[in-house]
């Protein structure tokens, strides 16, 4: 593990313009500075049964409880009317209360705000504002409904609503209030009111303050803070339960001398590692995430079959035996051999592409649509597993991302028409596929009632909905956004109607995107084509080319251009190693995300390949949303822009490493480290980032190393104690000059 990092090196990549520049970039003077032991509790919330803790006498001492307490001001500010619902502020990003400067580190996002996303970013400007107009009675009556002590008489208003002075709770205390909100209505708090709560605890939990839990895959309520410990510096909190919709666990964690973005990070962590509601297998240990793995010459996979008290059985299946159940419930049953055989061949590379896709479940897939359904053995589906075991589709030199729906409609979807962000790989652009539209057209009629009862168990706001209007459309024709008049947020994503109303009125109804509406007298007529998200390979039109005689190789290369299908060897190893690359961003940089996956997934491979040292099987980036939140998590000076530890990277945010033109060559510098780590262990610092240097090709790293020697020879090689001592950006540029030059004549 590589304790000191480099950050696309001062004297690397940096010019002496960048080195006045705060924020800029440059490699890491001393080692990151690691998080204390945090303290943290989960809980089963129907029994009250604690699952796991750690530190518990330090979760019962009473703490500043940062911004969680913004909960408790959002509900005063609500229920005795100093705003309401719909009240909307820009953030000033600045604001100045009795003498007292209040900051916003979360991004601009433009535009005026409403309380509920002023909850997810924690925006310090729209509370301090509401502090201005607040009452104290109504905030300690808030506080009461809650179940947490009043504030303190003598702390500002504005302070006091900021959970940053005054009185103290424990950590137990923010649990119970937080799961008493989250589960159950308080005494005399209006429904709006907690509506709106529970919005803002959604959006923190998905694109805000604790956004991990979304980037993760894990459903949740949750409110981050950071407080100022007694002794000096801060502390992270969060308070969280998981699902969002009827949560069953709940959990508290403090890290001191982190934020609390980091302790959202470390919770969700802590989360992963329990088995999930109702499994029967144990607790696995920490940071093992199951695969599709290989056996005496087969490799297994572990799947969890849904129950229905939300729970999962989990039981292992030989790879080729899944296939052929896979085969069996999602072929079409017109299709003939040869369209069974190409779906058996996708069905096996999308098994092993998203190997560990319920690593925090405790299993590598589900049997329900959001992985493969698996269903009963037939003879066809075991005849197709059986005629091309091992054989899956490969784009660039690895596993493709593969994808596969009932009927296109007439025309498939790229990938990020459907999922905003995700990837579109040459192999995955759209078609047209006119035979697929003639019968696979349906239409259904929804009544005004039941469209309202989706919208609201999806979270909207609002009771009637006055009018439904489609506002745009992908190229294929498939409705991208809708707009709800009568509900908040009043524009919704195509994909998660289609999604809200299978969810409440059955998956039949709105069979897919590809839609037109009109309103009828009851409610809302819906005429469309095709069924599931249109996204690879039509199950119906490649039923229809086997009819006609196109044999499976022929399908596959008409629905996945450009792949190529190879066996897998005899061992049943997987051909080509693959790193799960978690990449956590701040709100607001989500377009970044298919970007830096993309380099960083390429980058691995070509270290990979250069050193022989295999890839690790997760490598998590964390791009931070203010240089302060960066080092505090990385313990780095500002001006460095990333730092290493094993394969884990904290990052200066993605706009600072885009501005500069130095995403792809910090990226570069980082995944060094990460893929030499283990080799170079226990090496002096100034190797160590000569080595990430070398193999990250960067182009100055010669030049550097001429600027390292004198007319006698090469400068001294740093030692370590003279780079830990390193105080100054230019300090730390001739250091990297001598490493250069003593790497030079090695």
């Amino acid at each position: 593990m590589i304790r000191l990092t480099g950050c696309a090196a001062l004297g690397v990549l940096l010019l002496a313009w960048l080195l006045a520049t705060p924020g800029a970039v440059g490699p890491s003077p001393q080692p990151p500075a690691p998080i204390a032991t945090p303290a943290y509790r989960v809980i089963d919330i129907a029994s009250g049964r604690t699952l796991a803790s750690s530190r518990e006498d330090v979760l019962r001492t009473p703490v500043l409880p940062g911004s969680i307490l913004k909960i408790a001001t959002l509900v005063a500010a609500l229920e005795s009317g100093v705003i309401r619902p719909e009240t909307r502020m820009l953030c000033p990003r600045q604001i100045e209360i009795e003498g007292r400067r209040y900051s916003c580190s979360h991004p601009d996002v433009g535009r005026p705000i409403g309380p509920a996303e002023a909850l997810a970013h924690s925006c310090n400007g729209y509370f301090a504002s509401i502090a201005t107009r607040l009452r104290r009675e109504a905030l300690d009556r808030a506080l009461a409904q809650l179940g947490l002590p009043s504030s303190s008489p003598s702390v500002p208003m504005a302070s006091a609503a900021l959970g940053l002075e005054g009185t103290r709770m424990s950590a137990e205390q923010l649990l119970a209030a937080f799961v008493r909100i989250t589960t159950e209505a308080p005494a005399r708090m209006r429904n709006d009111t907690r509506a709106v709560v529970l919005e803002g605890l959604r959006g923190a939990a998905e694109y805000g303050t604790a956004s991990v839990f979304g980037n993760r895959g894990l459903s949740a309520l949750a409110k981050t803070g950071t407080a100022p410990m007694p002794g000096g510096g801060y502390e992270g909190l969060v308070v969280a339960v998981t699902p969002a919709v009827r949560p069953t666990r709940g959990i508290v964690l403090m890290a001191p001398g982190a934020a609390g973005f980091d302790a959202a990070r470390l919770a969700a962590d802590t989360l992963a590692a329990l088995p999930p509601v109702g499994a029967t297998a144990g607790p696995r240990p920490r940071g093992e995430t199951p695969t599709v793995s290989a056996g005496r010459g087969r490799r297994v996979v572990r799947v969890g079959t849904a129950r229905r008290d939300d729970g999962y059985d989990i039981v292992t299946v030989p790879l080729e035996e899944y296939v052929a159940r896979v085969v069996s419930a999602e072929a079409s049953p017109s299709g003939g051999v040869e369209a069974r055989k190409a779906l058996a061949i996708v069905a096996r590379t999308f098994a092993l592409r998203n190997q560990g896709r319920h690593g925090r479940d405790g299993f590598d897939l589900c049997d329900l649509t959001h992985c493969q359904v698996m269903g009963a053995r037939t003879r066809g589906g075991d005849e197709a597993a059986q005629a091309t075991v091992g054989q899956s589709l490969f784009a660039a030199g690895q596993l493709a991302d593969v994808f596969y729906t009932a009927s296109c409609g007439g025309h498939s979807e790229r990938p990020s028409s459907v999922w905003p962000g995700a990837a579109d790989p040459p192999h995955l652009a759209a078609r047209a596929e006119p035979e697929c539209r003639d019968d696979s057209s349906w239409q259904n009629e929804i009544p005004a009632t039941n469209l309202q009862r989706a919208l609201m168990l999806s979270g909207r706001r609002g009771q009637v909905l006055r009018n439904l209007a489609v506002l745009a459309r992908s190229g294929s024709g498939r409705v991208t956004r809708l707009r709800i008049d009568g509900f908040e947020p009043q524009e919704i994503d195509g994909e998660d109607f289609r999604l809200a109303v299978g969810r409440s009125l059955g998956w039949q109804v709105l069979k897919s995107t590809l839609f037109d509406v009109e309103r009828t007298a009851a409610g809302y007529r819906f005429r469309g084509s095709g069924r599931g998200h249109g996204v690879g390979l039509c199950v119906v039109g490649s039923a229809r080319l086997a009819a006609r005689g196109q044999s499976a190789m022929a399908i596959l290369g008409a629905y996945f251009p450009g792949t190529e299908i190879r066996a897998a060897d005899e061992s049943g190893a997987v051909l080509v190693p693959r790193a799960r690359v978690d990449i956590v961003v701040p709100a607001g940089e989500e377009r970044e995300r298919a970007r830096v996956e993309g380099i960083s997934a390429a980058t691995l491979r070509e270290f990979s390949g250069k050193t022989g040292v295999s890839i690790p099987a997760r490598v998590t980036l964390v791009f931070h949303a203010t240089v302060e939140s960066y080092t505090r998590a990385s313990g780095q000076p500002w001006w460095t822009a990333g730092a290493t530890r094993g394969a884990l990277v904290d990052f200066i945010p993605l706009s600072a490493l885009r501005q500069r033109g130095l995403l792809e060559v910090t990226l570069r510098h980082e995944l060094a480290h990460v893929v030499t780590g283990d080799r170079v262990k226990g090496q002096p610092i100034w190797l160590r980032e000569a080595v990430a240097m070398d193999l990250a090709g960067d182009p100055r790293s010669a030049e550097m190393g001429r600027d390292g020697r004198t007319r006698e020879g090469p400068l001294p090689c740093p030692t370590d104690a003279e780079w830990r001592a390193i105080r100054s950006p230019d300090e730390l540029q001739k250091a990297y000059r001598r490493a250069a030059a003593c790497y030079a004549v090695r």
